[in-house]
């Protein structure tokens, strides 16, 4: 199959151009938390700092009910984020971003959403992982 020399450069700006879309829509991802965990602020606080820690992101501030974040692509984009929590769901939001790719219009540097998702999934493996071990200290 041949194709003209337009069609590929067509081809090659349209790849281009799709590659340079640098920003998508905010994701404000959430959880809810059974319950049947009968897990406490402190311990659900502590393990949203911990899955922060853990994906590089630096703790601002915490209390009893938010814990604020902040990542950095140097170049790219910094964000601040608050992971605001209760004993029954947490949620990310994004609070502050700048640089090239930071908030604008809606949307944000599209790594930003895979990020958070990360943090939430990391969040939730955690409170999992945390719910098994107090019910199982619980049966001994």
């Amino acid at each position: 199959m041949k194709f003209s020399k337009s069609t590929v450069m067509a081809l090659a700006f349209s790849a281009m151009l799709t590659a340079a879309c640098t920003t998508a829509p905010v994701l404000t991802p959430s959880e809810v938390i059974p319950a049947s965990y009968g897990l406490t602020n402190s311990e659900i606080k502590d393990e949203i700092i911990a899955a922060a820690v853990d994906r590089d992101w630096t703790v601002i501030n915490s209390n009893d009910h938010e814990v604020e974040i902040s990542y950095s692509k140097p170049g790219k984009i910094d964000v601040t984020s608050v992971v605001e929590y209760t004993a029954n769901s947490f949620e990310i939001k994004l609070k502050h971003s700048s640089g090239p790719d930071a908030y604008k219009d809606g949307k944000i540097h599209r790594n930003y959403n895979r990020w958070v998702n990360n943090l939430k999934n990391d969040i939730d493996s955690r409170l999992n992982h945390r719910q098994a071990v107090k019910h199982a200290q619980k049966k001994k």
